[in-house]
């Protein structure tokens, strides 16, 4: 019982960690391609 929740904790660790991980990623990208937007219509 305890290894499945010890596995369940690091499989939902990762999970949250990828999401974040993108979540940035995003957010950068969306950034950028604001920036050269608003560098376009300058």
């Amino acid at each position: 019982m305890n290894t499945i929740f010890q596995t369940g904790m690091m499989t939902s660790m990762i999970y949250v960690t990828r999401l974040y991980i993108l979540e940035m990623l995003l957010i950068k990208k969306l950034k950028n391609i604001e920036n050269s937007i608003s560098s376009a219509i300058k």
